[in-house]
């Protein structure tokens, strides 16, 4: 078992209390928040693209459908935590469609506005969905994020 120090600019709620400074992993793990973009075991975000599209497809395939469930069974201790992984998840997707990996969860949305590609109100509604996990409306937004921020990814590559 390893141990992984997380670094003060990725700790952020709702990924990281304050207080989670070490996250301890086995090989080939990676329920760990961001663990790709804290190891740089691997790096997905060198081929943007095919790194949008893996994200994007997770998201119509599993998370899209199964939140929609949990929430419609008004399940919250299970949609709160896969709403965290499909957040981090988007945040990712941003990121790595830049050819970047997330280096810093300060100030997040700040970043992701600066994008070519990033959706209108990318900041307030980022920000929305990132303070309230839990609710309904985190999910809608979410899910809006994820198609529109597709399309412009979409456009965004092929402008490249």
């Amino acid at each position: 078992m390893k141990k992984l120090v997380i670094p003060d600019c990725m700790q952020r709620l709702p990924f990281y209390s304050k207080n989670s400074y070490e996250w301890s992993w086995e090989e080939g793990s990676t329920h760990i928040p961001f663990f790709e973009d804290l190891t740089h075991s691997i790096k997905p975000w060198a081929k943007p693209k095919e790194a949008v599209s893996v994200i994007y497809k997770e998201w119509i395939n599993n998370g899209e459908p199964e939140l929609r469930d949990s929430f419609k069974k008004r399940d919250k201790s299970k949609a709160e935590p896969m709403m965290i992984h499909y957040i981090q998840r988007y945040i990712q997707m941003m990121m790595w469609g830049k050819g970047e990996p997330v280096s810093t969860l300060k100030e997040v949305e700040e970043h992701i506005a600066e994008l070519p590609y990033s959706p209108f109100n990318i900041k307030e509604r980022l920000s929305f969905v990132m303070n309230t996990p839990g609710h309904h409306h985190a999910f809608i937004t979410l899910n809006q994020l994820f198609v529109e921020s597709n399309k412009k990814l979409a456009v965004y590559f092929l402008q490249k």
